[in-house]
């Protein structure tokens, strides 16, 4: 308990310096007579789009689980929705715990088998999302007007996806070795945990075998694919969103930009604070001012906004499904 409220502040805490680091140098009357002069026509199918987005990551987690059993697309949603509301609000990814928890309950699934689905499912992401990354640099033209700095910065970036790309082949390859071979893998894991009382020992090979049992889908061709395409759908649905959201403060720039954006973003909601607050936003400024030479003032409103439209949807249905499921936050803590 003491160790997730430390987690939790430090979250909270990192998320505050951010977001001073996001505001800083921004004059807030002109930020906010830029939200305001928005166009929400643009707005407002964009939010309905974020909250469809949603319904396609259920429906790809349908296929990603099809090999241990025909799940129901409604606890698929639910659950989904409630674990990136958990994820918004506690930090530490603690989502992507709930989600299996609360799926092995509802569909009588391993959670352990689940979890690894889980596990397939940000690989499938992260390989996605640097396609489209290594799609805008064949098509962007040259960023001439960058700074030494920023050309560097860009180089990073590019070397990070470079690398994130051979970890993530690597991993499948892990992952398919340790469902392929598992038998390897409990005799490793029989060995070191030959020390351990016999019921943790026991617990943890079967915790071995049930995760290997969850990644059965890396041996289906046909599933794999059709779980490529509901990503890369997914991900064009998000681009979209957010172009729609640069057209509303008349940022008219190419769809394919949008790309770096959501590398940025994805990148900034991750970072471990709450809702993403602070890092998505200055992650968002960084592209749209340093890259996209967009006005400041503009990039602090127009942050402001993405991040509501990408966020706001699944905390308050998470909320109302949490309510309607009656659960609470203690109890998902405690799962």
């Amino acid at each position: 308990m003491v160790k997730r409220s430390l987690r939790l502040w430090l979250g909270i805490s990192l998320g505050v310096f951010l977001l001073y680091l996001f505001l800083r140098g921004a004059n807030l009357t002109l930020v906010i007579d830029k939200i305001r002069g928005a166009n929400y026509l643009l707005i407002g199918p964009s939010l309905g789009l974020a909250l469809l987005v949603y319904l396609v990551r259920a429906y790809r987690w349908k296929f990603l689980l099809m090999p241990l059993k025909e799940t129901r697309l409604t606890n698929l949603f639910s659950t989904t929705i409630i674990g990136y509301m958990v994820n918004s609000l506690i930090p530490g990814r603690l989502g992507e715990i709930v989600r299996p928890y609360l799926l092995g309950q509802k569909e009588g699934l391993s959670k352990t088998a689940a979890f690894a689905s889980i596990i397939v499912e940000r690989i499938f992401d992260l390989i996605t999302l640097l396609a489209l990354f290594s799609l805008y640099l064949m098509l962007a033209p040259s960023l001439s007007y960058l700074s030494s700095e920023e050309s560097a910065i860009m180089s990073r970036v590019e070397w990070s996806g470079v690398i994130s790309a051979i970890a993530g082949a690597a991993l499948i390859a892990l992952l398919l070795l340790w469902h392929l071979k598992t038998h390897l893998f409990l005799k490793v894991a029989e060995k070191l945990s030959s020390f351990l009382p016999a019921r943790l020992s026991q617990g943890l090979l079967k915790g071995i075998s049930s995760f290997a049992q969850g990644l059965t889908v890396l041996r289906g061709k046909r599933l794999l694919l059709r779980i490529g395409v509901y990503s890369l759908v997914h991900w064009l649905m998000v681009s979209f969103s957010l172009w729609l959201i640069l057209l509303a403060f008349k940022i008219n720039i190419p769809f394919y930009f949008t790309f770096l954006i959501l590398l940025f973003a994805a990148t900034g909601a991750a970072v471990p604070t709450p809702a993403g607050v602070g890092a998505y936003h200055k992650a968002v400024q960084i592209v749209l001012v340093n890259f996209l030479a967009i006005e400041n003032d503009l990039a602090v409103g127009t942050s402001i906004v993405m991040h509501a439209v990408s966020f706001a949807p699944a905390i308050l249905l998470g909320i109302v499904l949490v309510w309607k499921e009656g659960l609470n936050i203690r109890k998902i803590n405690r799962s």
